[in-house]
């Protein structure tokens, strides 16, 4: 289930305009697709998307060893992604996904995402700025503080 959901997830973000698919070579493009890939993958696991990737703090935020180690797998074979429609569970909201991500700059998915993987061991709000001010090397950062209200507001924290 969870590599037909990986497929089918990716290609919604193509369907959706937010990335196109190319993992495989080295470049900028590359790069940004599997940073972006992390990135949406939380955030659409935190609004209902069952996928199993469990995530590690990393340079740019929360990161996945098998996630990104799954998209090469996909982007080698392109057998199973030639063929997805799509489609997901109706578990997962689409449309606050959107609302959250459409137009967002990856500096913004980097502190979304930080705060995101980081909510869970922070006992309020105060601490949670403070750690991932401390975590993006930014203490008094009025940017992160600005993501959290949209996060508030979307109910993804």
């Amino acid at each position: 289930m969870g590599k037909t959901t990986l497929v089918n997830f990716i290609k919604f973000l193509e369907n959706k305009d937010l990335m196109r698919f190319e993992m495989i070579r080295d470049g900028d493009a590359q790069f940004s697709n599997r940073f972006r890939i992390q990135k949406y993958v939380l955030l659409a696991q935190r609004l209902g998307l069952k996928l199993p990737y469990e995530y590690d703090i990393y340079l740019y935020g929360p990161y996945s060893t098998q996630l990104t180690d799954d998209c090469r797998d996909l982007a080698r074979s392109r057998t199973d992604y030639k063929h997805a429609d799509g489609r997901l569970d109706g578990s997962f909201d689409e449309d606050r996904f959107l609302r959250a991500t459409r137009g967002k700059t990856r500096a913004w998915l980097e502190i979304a995402s930080t705060l995101i993987d980081i909510k869970p061991h922070c006992t309020d709000r105060k601490q949670l700025l403070k750690q991932v001010g401390r975590i993006k090397d930014e203490p008094e950062s009025g940017y992160i503080s600005k993501v959290l209200c949209e996060l508030e507001e979307l109910g993804l924290i």
